[in-house]
Parts: structure tokens; sequence; C-alpha cells
């Protein structure tokens, strides 16, 4: 079931981060770049506390190879080396580990709106896109809706913050994440 999470946590965050930019979020992105987010789950009043780290291993003109982690209560529960091709455009399922045969339709919930946050103690102008997640992940119905702030002013993927209520099968799950960017 921490193999199912994982893939739902991974899931939301790329597709929304995806959904949320113009071009692929990695063309810009450099070898040992890296983006940790702070993750506080709730899983059916369960609270978790967990991680998720995106570092760039490798890269070329037309590939990026990405390395993510997701911890959760210090224990590691996915990690997954990904090459994404750099001429098309980000498939954020790609990503996540899940089989070729999940599927996921995901779609824009209004227009995107911009807003000043604080990152990091620092104030920066960011987009905030909602987006809505169906899937079926290891044949388990998936729900989910995602609000994700963006900012062309980080790097990576440039999120800065999100906030997700989910529903996975019968387990219902929070959780808010924010980002600390590395290099």
């Amino acid at each position: 079931m921490k193999n199912l999470l994982a893939a739902a946590v991974v899931l939301s965050f790329f597709t929304a981060v995806a959904k949320a930019q113009d071009e692929n979020p990695f063309k810009k992105a450099t070898v040992g770049e890296w983006a940790e987010y702070k993750l506080d789950t709730t899983t059916n009043n369960i609270k978790l506390n967990g991680k998720m780290r995106i570092t760039v291993k490798a890269k070329t003109d037309t590939t990026a190879t990405i390395r993510t982690t997701v911890n959760i209560n210090d224990q590691e529960v996915s990690a997954q080396d990904t090459t994404i091709d750099l001429s098309k455009p980000f498939d954020p399922t790609s990503t996540t580990g899940l089989p070729a045969s999940a599927e996921a339709k995901v779609e824009k919930v209004g227009e995107p709106k911009t807003e000043k946050i604080t990152v990091g103690g620092k104030q920066i102008e960011s987009t905030l896109q909602t987006v809505k997640v169906t899937a079926t992940v290891m044949g388990k119905p998936f729900d989910s809706e995602i609000k994700v702030w963006t900012s062309k002013d980080l790097p990576l993927a440039g999120l800065a913050k999100m906030d997700v209520r989910s529903k996975l099968a019968d387990m219902q799950i929070t959780y808010t994440g924010s980002g600390m960017v590395g290099r």
C-alpha cells in the first residue's frame, strides 16, 4: 500500500506541475540540481510526514535523467530513475512508475491566477493552477484535486507549493507540500 500511496503522490505532483507550465519543466535543469519538498500527509486520519526529492542525474541536449525519491516517516518508500525526452511535451505519468496500463485523465480547473507567496523566506510571484486528476492506479480508482503554485524564478519544475485532496480506492489522502531548492 505504501508504494501505491507513493505512486499517487508522485503522479499528483508531476501532473500538476506539467499542467501549470507552458513547456517541459526540465529543459533548463542542470546536472546535480535538486528540489526537495516537505510533505504533510493524512491518510484516513493517520498523519504521515515525508519528503520527495528530485535530482537531475544526467542531461544531454535531448534528454534529462531524474531520480525521484519519496520518504514517508523517515523510510524510503519509492525511488526511481526516469529519462525524460526534452524534445516532447512533458508526460507527467512517465515519472510515476505506474504500469503502462494505468489510465489517467488530467484537466485544468479554471484559469491560472497570479499570486505573491513566500518561499524560503523570500516573496516571489507565482502562478496558481488547479488541476483535477482521475486515474486507475494498480486497479484502484484515484481521484484528486490539486492546487499548485509554480514560479519561473525557481529551478527544475518550479514548484513552490501544493495542496492536494485525493481519494485512492477507499482511502482519503490530503497533503500539502512546500519546496526547498538546491544546486
